[in-house]
């Protein structure tokens, strides 16, 4: 049986989510990517072909300050924001 289940931040998709619709990400689990950051910058650019210049969501400028802006809603440097869909304990 799964018993976790997160969605996650698409960028420039997720932000474009029309503000009233209802299934809108709300982000509410937080891991902190401060050791991982660059990490996680080198994996995104070996998509070439969906990476932009910035400011465009998918740019790797955009990618870090959205890590930055996730950690500072929970007092962390860097952040990856995840919704909690299903959590059995």
């Amino acid at each position: 049986m799964v018993k976790e289940i997160y969605s996650f931040e698409t960028p420039s998709a997720t932000e474009w989510a029309d503000t009233l619709y209802r299934n809108k990400f709300n982000p509410n689990y937080f891991i902190n990517i401060e050791k991982y950051i660059k990490n996680k910058i080198a994996a995104i650019e070996v998509y070439g072909l969906e990476m932009r210049s910035y400011p465009h969501p998918r740019s790797k400028e955009y990618l870090e300050a959205l890590s930055i802006y996730r950690g500072g809603a929970v007092y962390l440097k860097n952040s990856e924001a995840f919704e909690v869909v299903r959590r059995i304990k």
